[in-house]
């Protein structure tokens, strides 16, 4: 899975992959060269490969990685040499290729566009957001890289768009990845998983629970998100990575814009985000416009109960509709 197409349509997808050619290298063989102009790219399909640039390494390539794609985008000179170590299996497209299959969808932006918008909808809260609202976020959305090992600053909002992020866990627990397409959030942009009280039920009930909640978490879907509560503290992986920001701020200005009422400041936007996950749940407003939905959302009131507390009363009339 190459990070620039995770955006596409399936039958773009479908075609991209029929448009790759295959091609087989001995080791130490060069593959390309700095200072090259040719517009390609390769996808690494077994072997491994090095980048060299000045007579040192500075990249290693392994299945799965790809290289070529930013001259290929921006029609730029190689920045390093590629030359394999072993017998290498590649997949290699032409700038003209993917043009064909791509057409207007072939430009960086567009591609950066896709990837963002991809990762947004895996978000079980700015899912229901209408298509539009989604749009003017990934807009207002940066991209922030991180060296390896680099400690990542916790924003309202973020998907991990290269690369892998480090997750710290309880003592005894090990170190998860936050994968990409996978994405963390404030709380109030989260459907928390209590994974936390999991972790530490798991601790106390010695290593065999230990291993099996571990591995259980491993395999974490990729849709599923953490809570920046949860996290607690994120660290690029070894390769670095790249994050895509939201900051509550862009997404009060983000809904100000869209003629949304009552976003004054960045706390309400959270709360507009929340309340808009809520009410598209309920089977009642599910066939309600999306100008409907933002006047629904827009005079819900929010009440907070202790734990234990009195909701409602058998016997009242009742004359209020509770989420």
């Amino acid at each position: 899975a190459v990070a620039m197409f995770e955006g596409l349509a399936v039958h773009q997808k479908d075609r991209l992959s029929e448009a790759f050619l295959a091609e087989v290298h001995r080791s130490g063989t060069e593959v390309l060269r700095r200072g090259q102009a040719a517009r390609s790219m390769y996808i690494v399909k077994r072997g491994r490969l090095q980048g060299i640039a000045g007579g040192q390494v500075v990249q290693q390539l392994n299945s799965g990685d790809c290289f070529g794609e930013r001259a290929l985008l921006y029609d730029e000179p190689r920045l390093a040499s590629i030359r394999t170590v072993t017998h290498c299996e590649l997949l290699s497209v032409t700038y003209g290729q993917l043009q064909a299959v791509l057409g207007q969808d072939l430009s960086p932006q567009r591609l950066k566009r896709n990837m963002l918008l991809k990762g947004l909808r895996n978000s079980p809260v700015f899912a229901k957001f209408p298509v539009a609202h989604q749009l003017a976020l990934v807009d207002r959305m940066s991209v922030v890289s991180h060296s390896p090992r680099a400690l990542i600053e916790l924003s309202e909002f973020g998907i991990v768009v290269d690369g892998d992020a480090l997750v710290p866990r309880l003592a005894g627990m090990g170190t998860g990845l936050l994968r990409r397409g996978q994405w963390f959030g404030d709380p109030a942009l989260v459907e928390v998983f209590p994974r936390r009280t999991q972790e530490e039920y798991a601790l106390s009930r010695g290593p065999l629970l230990q291993e099996m909640l571990s591995n259980t978490l491993a395999d974490r879907p990729v849709h599923r998100g953490w809570s920046t509560t949860e996290l607690g503290s994120l660290t690029a992986g070894d390769k670095g990575c790249s994050i895509a920001v939201l900051r509550a701020g862009d997404v009060a200005q983000c809904l100000r814009d869209l003629g949304i009422a009552g976003i004054g400041t960045s706390v309400t936007a959270l709360k507009y985000a929340q309340k808009m996950q809520a009410v598209s749940e309920v089977y009642l407003f599910q066939s309600l416009s999306h100008m409907q939905m933002d006047k629904l959302v827009g005079i819900l009131f929010a009440h907070d109960y202790a734990r234990g507390a009195l909701v409602a009363r058998q016997g009242e009339v009742g004359r209020d509709l509770y989420i």
